[in-house]
């Protein structure tokens, strides 16, 4: 019996539609985000051991995750209980260089979390990694094992336009309308003091990794703006995508809040959020998860205690532990 051609349409699409729910059923729908708490800076050590920038919290939640915080200066087998539950980690910005440094709780704590993502991409285990600035920098720091990775650039304060050399390759800045966004308009915040050169990817060390885009500082110094693994969703920018739509202060003036700048932030959000979905780590109960979630504490107003960023988190690790 011939089938006829409507028949078949009908039929390929049921089947399409099957394996499409399949896949949607594999997605891990209530994705959860660590993102690392470093260590806070001297004034407000008596507001807690570990401060987190609400604004990276507020960037995560808007492409559709949850967030438990992760104080840097955990225990390895406390980090490694909270790695094995959670969908992917941000490494935040944060205050200055002092913690690039290779005997720091927070270069320790960075390098154990590059070597699980690493490692559970290798085995089948996705796993992804969005790393900003301060995070940034300490990848490229442990990557290269060498501290004098990073130069000095005049960045402290401004925005700029990226310089494709490899979006097109990128899985993270793939989409034409972001390559048109950042690299013909002036969207992307830069608030640091210290920048990688592209050369290093020309040393065996960074073989894994891709350059995708660089800019240039106030001086006109080249630095490195975006790089990504060659295989596994692990992904580092220099400017911070999260700034447009959630930091108003003074100190970061050269932030555009234009539309297509606060847009496009938050597609790279989108980005970490998607590959986390496809992570098979879950949490063994509702109640564990809702006890680490960041819902359990309040930011502060920093801003005008000039802590540069709108509102901060704060946290000691005991208080955190006595969680679990």
């Amino acid at each position: 019996m011939r089938i006829g051609f409507y028949t078949f349409a009908i039929l390929l699409l049921f089947v399409t539609f099957v394996v499409a729910m399949g896949s949607e059923e594999i997605l891990d729908q209530r994705p959860v985000i660590g993102i690392l708490a470093g260590p806070t800076m001297k004034p407000y050590i008596p507001k807690g051991s570990c401060g987190l920038p609400a604004s990276y919290v507020k960037w995560t939640e808007a492409s559709g995750a949850r967030v438990v915080p992760v104080p840097y200066n955990l225990a390895k087998n406390e980090l490694l209980f909270i790695l094995h539950r959670v969908n992917g980690v941000l490494l935040p910005g944060g205050p200055g260089k002092p913690q690039i440094k290779p005997d720091t709780d927070y270069m320790a704590t960075v390098r154990y979390i590059l070597d699980f993502a690493l490692e559970s991409n290798r085995v089948g285990r996705p796993f992804a990694l969005h790393a900003t600035c301060l995070g940034f920098e300490a990848l490229s720091v442990i990557i290269s094992d060498d501290n004098n990775v990073l130069f000095e650039t005049d960045a402290a304060n401004m925005t700029s336009r990226l310089i494709d050399v490899n979006m097109a390759k990128s899985k993270m800045l793939s989409d034409p309308w972001l390559q048109e966004k950042y690299t013909q308009h002036d969207i992307a915040p830069n608030y640091h003091h210290y920048g990688v050169r592209p050369h290093v990817f020309e040393t065996g060390p960074w073989k894994d990794y891709m350059l995708v885009a660089t800019e240039k500082d106030l001086s006109g110094n080249t630095f490195v703006a975006v790089f990504e693994h060659k295989s596994f969703p692990i992904f580092a920018t220099q400017f911070h995508p999260e700034k447009p739509a959630f930091e108003w202060g003074p100190v970061y003036s050269a932030t555009s809040h234009q539309m297509i700048a606060v847009e496009a932030g938050q597609r790279l959000a989108n980005n970490l959020v998607s590959y986390s979905r496809t992570s098979l780590n879950r949490f063994e109960s509702p109640e564990l998860l809702r006890q680490l979630l960041i819902y359990n504490y309040n930011p502060l107003f920093t801003y005008l205690d000039t802590y540069h960023f709108e509102q901060t988190y704060f946290f000691n690790n005991s208080n955190w532990i006595a969680k679990l």
